[in-house]
């Protein structure tokens, strides 16, 4: 279960500095270039590692809105729970997020692996989420810049 933001900001996983929205605007275009990467499909052969990228694609695409609005974390949490507070994302798509994240971690630090299904499940969720954070962070930077 994600913490409230504000939490992460008390403890010091997420840092306040000054709004950065060429910061934003870079890790928009990262993601960008990431979706048109991942959306060609999972690598059956290494589901693992599609994974990887799906994840970071999104989570690349969140971190986004808190360079925007003048945060550094230093939790993939944290940047979660940010989307959950500004309700970015509806509360099943942060909890299905969230499984995501819990997913990347135990293959990254415990060695556990993905079928190729969960690879095309988390897939199916970038392709539907993206779209909206990418249009909602586009419209943020027009106001900005």
């Amino acid at each position: 279960m994600l913490e409230p933001f504000e939490n992460y900001v008390n403890n010091g996983r997420v840092v306040k500095q000054e709004s950065s929205p060429p910061l934003a605007q870079a890790l928009l275009k990262r993601a960008e270039r990431r979706y048109e990467k991942v959306k060609e499909g999972i690598d059956h052969n290494n589901p693992d590692f599609s994974f990887e990228e799906i994840y970071e694609t999104l989570r690349e695409i969140a971190q986004s809105f808190l360079a925007e609005k003048g945060f550094k974390p230093y939790s993939h949490e944290a940047t979660i729970a940010y989307l959950a507070q500004e309700k970015y994302l509806q509360n099943f798509e942060i909890e299905k997020f969230d499984e995501l994240r819990k997913k990347r971690h135990d293959i990254m630090y415990y060695g556990k692996s993905l079928k190729k299904e969960e690879a095309e499940q988390a897939l199916d969720f970038c392709i539907t989420i993206f779209p909206k954070l990418q249009m909602c962070m586009k419209r943020k930077l027009d106001n900005k810049m």
